[in-house]
């Protein structure tokens, strides 16, 4: 995996982490991830092996109901199953792009290649679950040393936001503005916030500050002055 680390001369004296680009602690100046973002993705990676059997699930002739999925193929007919579910699932998907990055991570600290399976005897013992044990146990040392572990949390998001979109579609939602909490580190947060119409509250999918209806006046008003 190419390595881009951007802690150059032009930041070193305020590092920054690579993922979410928020200032870094004191004590934290040695990472690349800071440590909200090796959470959330930690999180993700938990979830990609359930999710993972929720699109194969899918595929499964005679299912009905909202899982039941059509796509079109190229000449127009209807394929009775989702190609992005079959995407994820088949050869090159969710489990490839995991276990690349094994294979990279055992490069980069001279080790050979583990038997991806998960000897958990209370998990599911399959490829992807041995992969995500060993991402998530070696995840510490990624958010510390590895300098394209921005490249990774970004795959893991990518592939978590892809396979719940399918999952659990989102409802229709409409943009507010920006995030206006303010982190740890004193800034602000700044993702773009989203919120469903008829919704008392709305959370900020970054941050996990919840906006609820008490606060949107103040929002309002503070999103205005920004603007």
């Amino acid at each position: 995996m190419a390595a881009h680390d951007t802690r150059d001369s032009a930041t070193s004296a305020q590092p920054a982490c690579t993922h979410c680009h928020h200032r870094l602690h004191s004590a934290d100046t040695h990472r690349y991830l800071c440590r909200h973002c090796e959470t959330r993705t930690n999180e993700r990676l938990e979830e990609l092996p359930g999710l993972r059997e929720q699109l194969r699930d899918m595929l499964e002739p005679g299912v009905r109901g909202p899982r039941a999925v059509v796509s079109a193929s190229r000449d127009g007919s209807l394929v009775p199953c989702s190609l992005d579910a079959l995407n994820l699932v088949a050869v090159g998907g969710i489990t490839a792009v995991l276990d690349a990055w094994v294979a990279d991570w055992c490069d980069l600290l001279g080790w050979q290649l583990p038997h991806l399976r998960n000897t958990d005897p209370g998990a599911c013992n399959t490829p992807i679950t041995g992969a995500v044990t060993f991402l998530r146990n070696n995840l510490p040392w990624a958010a510390e040393r590895h300098p394209a572990v921005d490249d990774f949390a970004h795959a893991v998001h990518q592939l978590w936001q892809h396979a719940t979109s399918i999952t659990d579609p989102p409802e229709p939602t409409v943009r507010i503005g920006y995030c206006p909490a303010v982190l740890d580190d004193g800034t602000e947060c700044g993702a773009t916030l989203r919120a469903t119409p008829g919704d008392a509250d709305f959370r900020c999918r970054w941050c996990n500050t919840t906006w609820a209806e008490r606060h949107c006046l103040t929002l309002a008003a503070t999103l205005h002055t920004a603007a």
